[in-house]
């Protein structure tokens, strides 16, 4: 597995958080493989977020094996339970970032995410990526899901040398988290430019139950139990954040990602969250369009030292206890 040694990353003052669904990982079709590398490639990820990995793990990790070949990424395939052929993945640039710690947790998902405690350059603080690839067809299922990976933000860590039998409250510090990818629902109504389907015009019965519920009166409306939840747990839409403290670049952050005009046009699918501390290192989001997926890429930029204050500042406030 490579080491990646990415001089222009190595010295930027900022890195990229990239989500991409690739749809079926391009696994019988080398030519759409090759068109994602060269994307991919181009915009030069830090943290890379994939959902469907179709076959990653096959022929003896084969087709992960060429990804961080041609990615120069080190990458890491989440869980697999029962059936399922959609894995989800994390490559990350090493020059940049490390690993210290895997997290596999096959509960309630139906593709069950890939999540990895990383440290970035120097800096001593942990934080977690985590990259999510919800049910594209329960909205229940949904819902616990996102319940299940509000958990991610709350998540603590002992300062060194503190005594956890004696200060273990007074001397936990919270432990960061940014991650997301494809939640095959919808922000909360409202607060985007773009308009969530009419149900009433769409006539897709198994997507009219797959992405949509019905509210209190008995209306359907489209499913944005997800980000409500991961909202309420203190986790934000980074694109919904950036647009809002930066309008001129409101459209370019809140772009849709996926989707047909029968099951009521494109819809911004694919959302990257973070804690909420984390959310003025966050210096743009964009949408990149790609014709090798059936998924645009989601590209966050964020300032490598605004980044690292925010984790440095948790243990500071944490020894001043």
């Amino acid at each position: 597995m490579p080491v990646t040694t990415h001089a222009k990353n190595g010295a930027a003052d900022t890195f990229l958080i990239v989500s991409s669904n690739f749809e079926g990982n391009g696994a019988k079709d080398p030519g759409r493989r090759r068109a994602m590398h060269a994307t991919i490639t181009d915009i030069d990820p830090g943290i890379l977020l994939r959902q469907e990995c179709d076959e990653a793990l096959a022929d003896n990790s084969k087709l992960l094996y060429e990804d961080e070949d041609a990615l120069s990424l080190r990458g890491w395939i989440g869980p697999k339970r029962g059936k399922t052929k959609q894995l989800t993945g994390i490559f990350i640039d090493q020059s940049r970032f490390r690993c210290v710690a895997e997290w596999r947790d096959k509960e309630i998902w139906n593709q069950p995410p890939t999540t990895l405690s990383l440290k970035i350059d120097d800096c001593a603080v942990p934080f977690i990526a985590s990259s999510v690839h919800a049910s594209y067809s329960s909205p229940t299922r949904r819902r616990l899901e996102a319940e299940r990976w509000t958990m991610l933000n709350d998540k603590a860590a002992a300062v060194p040398g503190s005594s956890q039998a004696y200060d273990r409250d007074r001397r936990k510090i919270p432990v960061y988290m940014i991650g997301g990818g494809d939640w095959n629902s919808y922000p909360e109504p409202g607060l985007d430019h773009v308009s969530l389907p009419d149900w009433s015009e769409i006539d897709d019965e198994q997507h009219i139950a797959h992405r949509s519920v019905l509210d209190a009166h008995g209306r359907r409306i489209a499913d944005s139990g997800p980000d409500q939840i991961l909202r309420t747990a203190g986790l934000e839409d980074i694109a919904r954040y950036f647009a809002h403290t930066n309008s001129a670049e409101r459209h370019q952050a809140l772009t849709p990602t996926c989707g047909v005009d029968w099951q009521g046009g494109r819809q911004r699918v694919d959302r990257i969250y973070a804690s909420k501390p984390f959310l003025p290192a966050i210096t743009d989001v964009k949408v990149i369009e790609v014709d090798w997926s059936d998924h645009d890429v989601l590209v966050a930029t964020v300032n490598t030292k605004a980044f690292i204050q925010i984790l440095n500042r948790t243990w500071q406030l944490a020894l001043a206890v």
